[in-house]
């Protein structure tokens, strides 16, 4: 059971690919370019992923990152569980959403 969190401590991560235009939703989890978090208070930090693609380095950046929630375009059930065990609320997003939109409608997302 995860903890309540303060409306100023919550930090809400979109896993992402990275293109020209900027960042995007990713539809993989384990192909992902790193998480963009956003804070309540309007901070935005950008946490990359290894050159080493793949679920582990993945799992150190969301842990690096600090986020207890966190928006995927994709995510298989081990993965799932394992940050569910850490207590990150997982929802599922659109990738034709904008990633700042995804973060401030987190609690209207379905749960993954």
């Amino acid at each position: 059971m995860s903890k309540p969190l303060s409306q100023e401590a919550v930090r809400t991560g979109v896993m992402v690919a990275m293109r020209l235009e900027g960042p995007i939703l990713c539809p993989f989890f384990a192909g992902c370019d790193g998480v963009v978090v956003f804070s309540a208070d309007g901070a935005v930090e950008t946490f990359p992923a290894s050159q080493a693609y793949g679920e582990r380095a993945i799992y150190d950046v969301i842990a690096e990152s600090g986020v207890e929630r966190l928006v995927c375009g994709f995510i298989a059930e081990p993965c799932r569980n394992l940050l569910l065990a850490r207590g990150i609320d997982i929802r599922l997003g659109s990738c034709r959403e904008a990633i700042a939109t995804l973060a401030a409608r987190f609690d209207t997302l379905p749960t993954a």
